[in-house]
């Protein structure tokens, strides 16, 4: 039988002695309930509660004690240790200012830690008992130190010499092929993209269905979904985030995103964006009102949510300003009523600029929303030029590019509106080109307008078909064009079921609201 005060020798005594009794209450009942109970309910209640209370109460300005300090509290069990110093080295990246030593560290025991969750998923990974939250925490932290020691490295000229020739030594730490392939292997060895796969035919034909596996690698395999296409968002590649997180049933409020209010934020900000850098306008103003929305419940007082106002507010205003380009962008696509209320008041004068077609406020609104790109490469260590830029004025010039563009066809549709036939002739003088550049306009128009759009109620949600988004449809016959008002017709039927499903869909939220305060007070 293990005895928790035993150890090994003089020194750990020594250390043990020095430590808090709750410290040590603390690390041997989490290594009792993750490595021998394997209670995920005991796991929730000391991670998620007593680990936040004691890191403000003894080391919110210091640092947690190392793994030596505590391992005669856990047996020196190897793994519970990793698991240990994930936690305490995210505390230093959180609260604390990290050096370069700690990003070298950090990516050893991370390598450690999932190294040996994929050596034997069918056996190893089921002696480990963690939360949702705190499978949510590894993954997220992986991926978000990665892109803070991207930021780090690419700053070389504000490195000293000795942190230079550290990065030099160690330019495979953090490499992006690397971290890539273990977010890789982990979706590939907990099979969760098979699970979602058999989960989503399952609700199919009306049956219930378990949302992840009830395992660490099976906890960790679905985040490093979400997080797979964070990583790929951040990187500019859309195409390739949109595909990572097509498992994911984003409108399935029992998938288990939804019981992290930072995932489902971010899974939700970081898909629009992508849906938006691709042209699909009309669907990023789905993802983006759906998470405004969602955020603006949480934010009232009666939703009991604690600890979560200034993330959720920061990522509502980044949601409104997004939201609020897309709407200009694709004009002819109706905007939930209380979202574009939400917006106005957010950014009243900053629409009415972006509406006139200004350039500047469209630059300086997507620079305020967007997030932290990152560039992967290893810089020239030897060349003294920071590029933690680069990759973002990359997207930035990507953007207004393709905005520019836009707008010089939004002049066109403007014209549309106002006919329901002209000639091609008087057209073109109105906008200052000759007949042949004007097709070449419309067809354009055409092009731009059609766009990938999903179904509110579709069980995949990122699969689907390519619709017009405008509001405008036309045809050509004898040099006369002709405003299609049976198309306008078929766009208010889809305009009046998009409205219908929306509004079912956050009815059926506020009932699962009301449905939680009555249970919490055993109602």
């Amino acid at each position: 039988m293990y005895n928790r005060g035993e150890s090994h020798d003089e020194s750990n005594r020594q250390i043990e002695f020095m430590l808090p009794e709750p410290i040590k209450d603390f690390v041997f009942d989490l290594y009792q309930s993750t490595r021998r109970s394997l209670q995920i309910e005991e796991v929730q209640q000391i991670y998620d509660s007593r680990f936040r209370e004691l890191t403000d109460k003894y080391f919110s300005s210091s640092a947690w004690p190392e793994p030596a300090a505590i391992a005669p509290e856990c047996n020196f069990d190897e793994v519970f240790l990793l698991l240990y110093r994930e936690m305490t080295l995210r505390h230093v990246f959180t609260k604390l200012k990290p050096q370069l030593v700690d990003y070298i560290a950090s990516w050893i025991n991370f390598s450690k830690l999932f190294g040996f969750l994929m050596k034997d998923a069918a056996g190893s990974a089921t002696e480990i008992a963690l939360s949702v939250q705190w499978g949510y925490d590894i993954v997220q932290e992986f991926v978000y130190q990665f892109q803070g020691f991207c930021q780090y490295r690419c700053q070389v000229s504000t490195r000293s010499g000795d942190d230079l020739e550290m990065l030099q030594a160690n330019r495979d730490v953090w490499s992006l092929s690397s971290v890539l392939n273990i977010l890789h292997d982990m979706i590939r060895v907990s099979k969760i993209t098979e699970h979602q796969s058999s989960r989503a035919k399952t609700l199919s034909i009306g049956n219930t269905a378990p949302t992840v596996p009830n395992t660490a690698i099976g906890i960790l395999g679905y985040f490093c979904l979400i997080d797979l296409a964070r990583l790929e968002c951040l990187l500019g590649d859309y195409t390739a985030s949109l595909q990572a997180i097509a498992p994911i049933r984003l409108w399935d409020r029992t998938e288990t995103f939804a019981l992290i209010p930072a995932c489902h934020v971010n899974l939700f900000y970081h898909t629009g964006l992508c849906l938006m850098m691709s042209r699909r306008y009309s669907d990023a103003i789905e993802i983006f009102s759906d998470v405004i929305l969602h955020i603006s419940r949480l934010l009232k007082p009666a939703a009991g949510r604690q600890g979560v106002s200034n993330l959720m507010q920061k990522m509502m205003d980044k949601a409104l300003a997004l939201v609020g380009i897309c709407a200009c962008l694709c004009p002819g696509y109706r905007v939930d009523d209380h979202v574009m209320e939400l917006v106005e008041m957010k950014y009243e004068e900053k629409m009415r600029r972006l509406q006139a077609g200004d350039i500047a406020v469209f630059e300086s609104m997507f620079e305020l929303a967007c997030p932290k790109f990152i560039c992967p490469a290893v810089p020239d260590y030897g060349l003294l030029v920071n590029l933690g830029q680069d990759a973002y004025r990359l997207q930035v010039a990507s953007f207004i590019a393709e905005t520019q563009y836009q707008l010089s066809l939004l002049r066109l549709r403007s014209y549309l509106r106002l006919y329901t036939s002209i000639n091609l002739e008087k057209l073109a003088r109105f906008n200052d080109t000759t007949v042949p550049e004007l097709i070449s306009q419309l067809m354009s128009f055409k092009h731009k307008t059609m766009q990938i759009q999903c179904s509110l109620l579709s069980s995949s949600d990122l699969t689907a078909t390519r619709v017009s988004t405008s509001d405008v449809q036309f045809h050509i016959i004898d040099k006369i064009l002709y405003v299609d008002s049976a198309g306008s017709e078929r766009e208010r039927g889809r305009v009046a079921e998009r409205v219908f499903i929306s509004g079912i869909r956050k009815h059926v939220e506020v009932r699962e609201d009301v449905v939680r305060v009555f249970a919490r007070y055993g109602l």
